[in-house]
């Protein structure tokens, strides 16, 4: 979230943000040439944040990640938010790297080291539910409220003490 903010603040109202989310597999050679420090090769989700907007010159980028470290005016920013970021990543065990030049945008990459295999969860679902109880995992069809229909797809995968859950 504060990627896309940064962003936003960056495009001033005009430009495009763009993300994507797409696994990706990187090698010895790959951590080389792109500069991604702090983290093992191999299988990774690559979080890629980039806009249209302003940059960031060379003298911020060496303090981008410090915390309180901040380029708006006094009481529009804490300074927080991107060193929050780092530490978020760096705690999964992963990497973030930007690519910027002043004018033309910026990029913000994060990898974090894909799981393989699921991890099993219990999941118990109580034999009698208490009212309100809403049970995950039932499909539920449309139901009618007034004048409106709702749809099966807002609707699916609810049930309410084993009756369709409308609002």
């Amino acid at each position: 979230m504060n990627l896309c903010t940064n962003a936003a603040h960056a495009m001033d109202g005009e430009g495009i943000l763009d993300i994507r989310l797409y696994p990706v597999d990187l090698s010895e050679s790959d951590l080389a040439d792109q500069h991604i420090v702090d983290i093992r090769p191999g299988p990774c989700l690559k979080l890629s944040v980039s806009d249209t907007g302003c940059g960031i010159d060379a003298k911020t980028m060496e303090r981008i990640f410090d915390p309180y470290f901040t380029t708006k005016e006094v009481g529009k920013g804490s300074g927080l938010g991107l060193a929050v970021v780092h530490g978020i990543v760096k705690r999964h065990d992963g990497a973030i790297t930007v690519m910027s030049e002043p004018g033309k945008g910026t990029e913000f990459s994060v990898y974090i080291p894909r799981i393989e295999t699921a991890a099993e969860v219990p999941v118990e679902t109580p034999h009698k539910a208490p009212i309100g109880y809403i049970v995950p995992g039932r499909r539920t069809g449309g139901c009618r409220n007034g004048n409106k229909n709702l749809s099966a797809t807002r609707l699916q995968g609810y049930r309410r003490n084993g009756q369709p859950s409308c609002p």
